[in-house]
């Protein structure tokens, strides 16, 4: 990341023509040194609007490190989860397994019985 600078005052004009405009039209020369100033203006203009939208991408990368500090200090950075630490699934391990020298696998498992249905509605007839 680059560091901030303080930025240079813009430059003032040197023609006179912008100042202090005449009441006639000015001559050739003074309209094409004019032109040259305000290209030249113009260059270091857009050096001045590249420099600014470079700063504001410091300081927004800045601002989102700081802002993450704050949510979670311990962590220096962001770690993506790795392939190696991913597990699969297996799914619960058999009780059988857990407990071998236990009566529980020995005994059929014995589940409560559905509930009954809905009874039927009854139909009147007329």
């Amino acid at each position: 990341m680059g560091q901030i600078q303080r930025f240079s005052p813009p430059p003032t004009f040197r023609s006179s023509l912008i100042s202090n405009p005449p009441a006639a039209v000015p001559s050739l020369e003074d309209l094409l040194s004019l032109e040259e100033e305000l290209k030249t203006l113009q260059t270091r203009t857009d050096k001045r609007v590249k420099k600014a939208e470079a700063d504001i991408k410091i300081l927004d990368a800045a601002r989102r490190k700081s802002k993450d500090k704050e949510r979670d200090p311990k962590a220096s950075f962001k770690r993506e989860p790795s392939a190696s630490l991913k597990r699969e699934c297996r799914g619960s391990p058999d009780i059988e397994e857990l407990l071998p020298n236990s009566r529980v696998g020995s005994q059929p498992r014995s589940f409560p019985p559905p509930p009954p249905p809905p009874p039927k509605p009854k139909m009147w007839v007329l």
